[in-house]
């Protein structure tokens, strides 16, 4: 038996109505085609999300992603840290040339509600987040891959900070 991707279930009909669910939700088409490849059926709690709140459903600085992804990455995908979303979740650090770095601030302050983060938590979010793309620049320069190994390694793994 064969047991279909969450969200693959009606993938082609969503595929093939990528227009009309842009044309409803007031989101750009290839905004909408890439949520349906990222998301298949789950677009709908997405753009849910972005329906809720003018904010929300807004295009993040680079043009590719809704503010509700953040959102929806915090509120139903786990994630717990500011790159959980641009770097695991999204995948915003590795599809824009700034690294998602235009979006941390604002990423930070959608999920601070979701995750019960202070002003302060959200702060180090974005901090952490900042080291860590300076850190990637750095090791892309790098001569071998231990350099480049190195360079990484100098930044805290946002992964392994507790909130106190």
């Amino acid at each position: 038996s064969e047991i279909p991707l969450i969200g693959a279930d009606g993938w082609q009909q969503l595929s093939d109505s990528a227009q009309q669910i842009a044309d409803e939700h007031h989101v750009p088409l290839e905004i909408v085609e890439r949520l349906i490849w990222r998301h298949g059926s789950g677009i709908t709690d997405v753009l849910a999300i972005a329906d809720s709140s003018p904010e929300l459903a807004r295009v993040l600085p680079g043009g590719r992603y809704l503010a509700a992804e953040i959102v929806h990455a915090a509120r139903h995908e786990g994630a717990l840290h500011l790159d959980d979303v641009l770097a695991r979740r999204m995948r915003i650090s590795f599809e824009n040339p700034d690294r998602g770095m235009a979006t941390a601030e604002l990423a930070a302050h959608l999920m601070a509600p979701e995750l019960g983060w202070s002003e302060g938590r959200a702060a180090d979010e974005v901090h952490l987040w900042s080291q860590r793309v300076d850190a990637e620049r750095i090791a892309n320069t790098a001569a071998d891959d231990d350099s480049a190994d190195e360079a990484r390694r100098q930044v805290t793994d946002a992964r392994h900070v507790i909130e106190t």
